[in-house]
């Protein structure tokens, strides 16, 4: 799951049948979608939609903190998933990109695809047009 500071031991808020019925659906989605991991189809899809993402916020002129902050929950690391077998819900890919809600008992280190090497990109050879 990703890092979140609202929920310090990572571990998702328990909702009770009654106060998930009060839901809109596009509330229950949007909950949904904050448990879930964002994937892309490719690595090179990825590392293009960090940058993306990084250019967007550098460009709007966010506080140097604020993307300091994003870049450090985001990371700089892209690995390659085995989302072949079950492992969870996946979302319809859409430019690339999807959304994966693992079982509670997958641990995302164990999906990780036998072989494949980490990718370390940069933000900062990106900010400097390089």
């Amino acid at each position: 799951m990703r890092i979140n500071p609202d929920r310090p031991s990572r571990l998702p808020p328990i909702m009770t049948y009654e106060e998930v019925k009060m839901l809109s659906e596009s509330q229950k989605k949007k909950f949904v979608e904050t448990m879930a991991l964002s994937v892309n189809d490719s690595p090179e899809a990825a590392i293009e939609s960090a940058l993306q993402t990084h250019r967007k916020l550098v460009e709007k002129g966010k506080p140097a903190d604020e993307i300091k902050r994003w870049k450090r929950e985001r990371e700089n690391i892209v690995v390659e998933l085995d989302i072949e077998r079950q492992i969870g819900l996946i979302s319809e890919f859409n430019n690339h990109h999807a959304n994966l809600l693992l079982y509670a008992d997958v641990m995302i280190e164990e999906t990780i695809k036998p072989g494949s090497k980490p990718i370390i990109f940069n933000y900062e050879e990106d900010e400097d047009g390089q």
